[in-house]
């Protein structure tokens, strides 16, 4: 199996944030939790993500499908 750029990695966290968990997220971009969480950090913190508190679903904003759409051109 080939190895992921980063750019294959980010595409594929975005791709599962789409009213998932963590664990799912971990699960579909085939990621370890230290990862997933750095990059959803970041993700949140330049707004292309958001968080629903009460149930810790994670969700692209318009922002991150934009940003998606890009890496997917790149890829």
């Amino acid at each position: 199996m080939k190895r992921r750029n980063k750019i294959g990695v980010l595409r594929d966290i975005l791709k599962a944030c789409k009213g998932e968990k963590k664990t799912r997220i971990m699960h579909k971009a085939n990621v370890d939790s230290r990862m997933l969480n750095h990059y959803l950090k970041k993700f949140e913190e330049v707004g292309l993500i958001r968080v629903e508190e009460g149930s810790k679903i994670y969700k692209l904003t318009e922002e991150g499908k934009s940003f998606l759409s890009i890496l997917e051109k790149l890829s």
